[in-house]
């Protein structure tokens, strides 16, 4: 079976896919294969993509292979882990997707507390090895979410306000480069690309194996989650965060403006309706805890208190945010102390449910609308056009085109204001994103 691309009308052949099978220890997933539709989708359901290939690597081996053939085509690609990334960056049209999912093994060394997991590994079965020793690092919020492109683009977890993001616990890193090199890149090897590689993203090759530094966490803590009418969210968010204004460094949380998922735990009158969810983990000794989540479960009326001990990695795999993941949400986590958070007025102009009217003086804790001041007209002016994508040129790049307009915001620019930062070998040639979540 011929595989055609989508962005030009060149067709790989029975011969060259051939070559590629004998290269590859995985399997190679054309268009019309039983297996392709199965392999092509993600996470995101609103992503439709139609790659020409998907490789399934078996290891590092494989994902060299995976890379000269592209560049050696001049297809595009795509690293898939686990296929969370929203806006799609783990899947691509009419170029070759790397699929690392059966690269997952995990090896924790409890002593130096350290980890070495493969790139496609998710953080279930990361939290799953670690915690068999009680000890983690920051997570994603949902279990299924790959470790590598969330490790690269950041990684907000449960433990960021005590342990920093999962980048800042990243130790060193495996990589196949776009040229299908094979580096390791560390404070003391390729630091500058090592550098680059917490917060940039895929952008400067194929992530195969990480370490990361792992503390003493669980295996249970005081955790879980407090649910809130979605009609009193202007009264909670400002409640909120005057609770957290002073939280110690082991108090976590984030909100979730939502729509109540069908889970067995909440009642079936629930279920659809709009809520306030205010997820919590608290990383420290759970006497003390206890004080500290106290004021949380009073930010209103709650409809239903989760809050309590849990597993760790329970928390992740039954908190209701995961639950809720695939509906219409605003996730946002204030660090206590910061000097940025908005004053208790400006939350009922925040909040605003689809569908709905601006939030009343009943909802908002800003004065009634009849004693404020009208603002003066401003003059009517067009409405401005978004950038043209197709006036976009695409950037120049040898070996592996990058498949992102070159209008959107690039990693190479974060370097931009430190001398060598990136390193110019990795940064002329960049492959298509890590996958986020």
């Amino acid at each position: 079976m011929e595989a055609m691309t989508s962005e030009s009308t060149r067709v790989l052949g029975e011969a060259t896919l051939a070559e590629l099978r004998t290269r590859m220890l995985g399997s190679v997933i054309c268009p019309g294969d039983s297996g392709y539709e199965n392999a092509r989708r993600i996470w995101n359901g609103a992503i439709d993509m139609h790659p020409a290939l998907v490789l399934r690597c078996s290891g590092v081996a494989d994902v060299i292979s995976g890379v000269q053939f592209a560049c050696s085509e001049g297809l595009p690609v795509a690293i898939r882990g686990g296929a969370h990334s929203v806006a799609g960056f783990s899947t691509c049209d009419g170029g070759v997707v790397l699929d690392l999912s059966a690269m997952a093994a995990v090896r924790v060394d409890p002593r130096n507390r350290r980890a070495l997991a493969q790139g496609g590994t998710t953080w279930r079965r990361f939290d799953h090895e670690t915690q068999a020793h009680g000890l983690a690092t920051t997570g994603g919020l949902v279990s299924s979410t790959g470790i590598g492109g969330f490790t690269l683009g950041g990684g907000i977890g449960h433990l960021v306000r005590k342990y920093g993001l999962t980048c800042d616990n990243l130790l060193s890193a495996e990589m196949v480069t776009a040229e299908g090199e094979l580096v390791r890149a560390s404070e003391d090897q390729n630091a500058d690309l090592f550098w680059a590689l917490r917060g940039g993203g895929g952008n400067f090759g194929v992530v195969t194996e990480l370490e990361l530094a792992l503390h003493p966490v669980g295996p249970a803590v005081l955790g879980g989650a407090v649910f809130y009418p979605g009609q009193h969210a202007a009264q909670v968010l400002a409640s909120w965060r005057d609770a957290v204004a002073g939280a110690p460094d082991e108090l976590t949380t984030l909100v979730d403006l939502t729509t109540a998922p069908a889970a067995p735990f909440l009642p079936e009158d629930l279920h659809g309706k709009k809520v306030v969810i205010l997820s919590v983990c608290w990383a420290g000794p759970r006497e003390e805890g206890e004080e500290v989540v106290r004021p949380l479960r009073a930010l209103g009326t709650p409809l239903v208190d989760l809050l309590g001990p849990i597993p760790y990695v329970a928390l992740t795999a039954t908190c209701p945010t995961a639950r809720s993941a695939a509906s219409r949400s605003c996730t946002r986590t204030w660090p206590a102390r910061s000097r940025v958070s908005p004053p208790r007025s400006a939350w009922g102009r925040c909040v605003r449910w689809p569908g709905r009217p601006p939030p009343t003086s009943q909802n908002s804790s800003g004065p009634p609308a009849s004693s404020r001041s009208a603002a003066p007209a401003r003059p009517s002016s067009p409405p401005r056009r978004p950038p043209s994508r197709e006036a976009s040129p695409r950037r120049a790049t040898r070996g592996i085109p990058v498949t992102r307009p070159a209008a959107r915001p690039g990693v190479s620019r974060r370097g931009g204001g430190r001398p060598g930062a990136g390193g110019t070998r990795h940064r002329r040639r960049r492959l298509h994103p890590h996958p986020g979540e």
